[in-house]
């Protein structure tokens, strides 16, 4: 036989369920957030340029493109579907802004933990003098794919990435699961602000 709450048990009750309410709310607010700047275009355009990376908006959809891998010399088709892709646009001179740039690229990877196995590099140079010498440079970026590609392809690519006036070379550009590039990072961002971004995209791509 249940007893009857007394009138101050029943404002407790009362009290206490309100906080735990307001609690999940307050934890759940985050992670809805989040969701929605993800998946909504519409999101995207009315924020504009976070302090982080510049949103892509709408998201631009890659198509399959033909491209040289350096590393084995092999040529291969890609469209950045299958994983999350960082990719940086440089010559092959690779400069120290560039060395920096793989750096921070790499540290990125590294650090969002297990799931760094969802996460390609990929480095596109807009040359090839210098392919020989570069090899030497980047023996501490291992995994990273090198490509290049023909001019014509490199020039469509060029202006598919472009948004506004912003630099390209060395810019760090991400790519989604999908292959749609959604984010892009100027050159010398560092690499603390990236992995915010790839944290919380990681996150809430798994909801």
């Amino acid at each position: 036989m249940n007893e009857q709450l007394s009138p101050s048990d029943k404002i407790k009750q009362k009290s206490a369920r309100r906080s735990l309410i307001i609690l999940a709310c307050v934890f759940a607010i985050p992670y809805a957030v989040a969701y929605f700047l993800f998946f909504s275009n519409d999101a995207a355009s009315s924020l504009g340029t976070s302090n982080k990376g510049q949103l892509v908006s709408p998201m631009r959809a890659m198509k399959a493109m033909s491209f040289n891998n350096v590393n084995d010399n092999s040529e291969v088709t890609l469209d950045f579907t299958g994983g999350w892709t960082m990719l940086t646009l440089a010559s092959s001179s690779c400069d120290i802004e560039c060395t920096d740039n793989l750096y921070a690229i790499k540290q990125v990877r590294s650090a969002v933990g297990v799931d760094r196995r969802d996460v390609k590099r990929i480095m596109l140079l807009t040359d090839q003098d210098y392919i020989t010498e570069l090899k030497t440079k980047v023996d501490d970026f291992y995994g990273m794919d090198i490509l290049t590609t023909s001019n014509k392809n490199q020039t469509e690519f060029q202006q598919f990435l472009q948004i506004d006036d912003q630099p390209l070379e060395n810019a760090i550009f991400l790519f989604d699961t999908k292959g749609n590039y959604m984010m892009y990072y100027g050159p010398s961002t560092h690499p603390k602000l990236i992995l915010k971004d790839m944290l919380l995209l990681l996150k809430v791509s798994k909801h």
